[in-house]
């Protein structure tokens, strides 16, 4: 029988986590799957940090705890996790320097606090430290499973210290987006004792432009057409071409010579998305894509707080769609 007495830990069980649950297990080709666990590597081993929202279920013998948790880790130990549901419990905050923890509520005379040392079961919840964990053990494994969004690597590797309740960890990554999917440990029985799973998953900038500036080198189409020339920044950054339609499309109907060589431009340069702002009119991006056989996707300005999406979600949103929008496979 396991007893155990994890309270507050399983209120704060922040981990860091990661989406879809049922996976199936699936071959892929050997060179395949080299390639794909050869680039989830490279992505957990130059993680910096992370933001994540997650939903976390705490295991226990006489049942389980769910708790909705927003999180932001960094590689080397700090974290700050916040739970957001159930409503009983939301506002519990937890921030930790790497070495002792702080804990507020705002549900108790507007705030409570506790300084406590870090224990092993709040820092092997995150997935900085299955990294760790997986880099230096002597006993892990790979494999490759099929979730309903693609195929996805998964690596198993044993926890260290001998804890009696945490013995093994096992990581869902997706091999299309390099996103984790699937986080979950373990106890010498085999028994789960977390499982969290995440509905957003987004790195720091530095990771970011890490990432895509090693995506985008592989592309051979490095042409976009955007409605706005602040995206001249990006381009620049990541050697990429942009074709500005600002003056045409902050007007309104371009008249027919300037929608006609847009048209021509488009066709030359192979374009199959028009990208547009949020904060814009359709029409004429609707227009052009028509006109060219193209599409319309929706990029954010970066200009303000549009959708009240944070600065790393609308530059992790951009990078993607600009990436999809000049990737062969759509």
């Amino acid at each position: 029988m396991r007893a155990r007495k994890w309270g507050v830990i399983a209120i704060m069980l922040a981990a860091v986590l990661l989406t879809h649950t049922g996976c199936v297990g699936g071959r892929a080709s050997k060179e395949n799957e080299q390639t794909a666990y050869e680039k989830v590597q490279r992505t957990l081993v130059e993680l910096k940090s992370y933001r994540a929202r997650a939903t976390v279920e705490y295991k226990a013998n006489k049942g389980s705890n769910v708790y909705e948790t927003l999180q932001h880790c960094r590689a080397t130990g700090e974290y700050r996790v916040e739970v957001t549901g159930p409503e009983k419990v939301a506002g519990s905050v937890t921030c930790s320097d790497g070495t002792h923890i702080y804990q507020y509520s705002t549900k108790v005379n507007g705030r409570v606090s506790l300084l406590v040392k870090e224990t092993q079961e709040r820092s092997e919840i995150f997935l900085t430290s299955f990294i760790r964990n997986y880099l230096k053990s002597q006993e892990v494994s790979i494999s490759v499973a099929n979730m309903e969004a693609g195929q996805c690597t998964v690596l198993e590797a044993a926890i260290p210290g001998g804890h009696p309740y945490l013995a093994t960890e096992k990581l869902w990554v997706d091999n299309e987006t390099l996103k984790p999917v699937k986080l979950v440990i373990c106890d010498p029985d085999g028994a789960e004792v977390y499982t969290s799973c995440c509905s957003e998953f987004t790195k720091s900038l530095n990771d970011l432009f890490a990432e895509y500036s090693v995506r985008f080198s592989g592309l051979e189409k490095r042409t976009i057409v955007t409605g706005h020339a602040v995206f001249a920044y990006l381009c620049r950054d990541f050697d990429l071409r942009q074709n500005s339609v600002e003056g045409v499309f902050a007007e309104g109907e371009p008249s027919a010579k300037a929608l006609a060589s847009l048209i021509g431009f488009c066709l030359d340069n192979g374009i199959t998305t028009i990208l547009t702002e949020h904060l814009a009119s359709p029409l004429v991006a609707e227009t052009l894509a028509a006109e060219a056989g193209a599409v319309v996707d929706e990029i954010y300005t970066m200009e303000g707080a549009e959708g009240g999406a944070t600065l790393l979600e609308r530059m992790s949103s951009n990078l993607d769609t600009i990436y999809r929008a000049l990737s062969p496979v759509k």
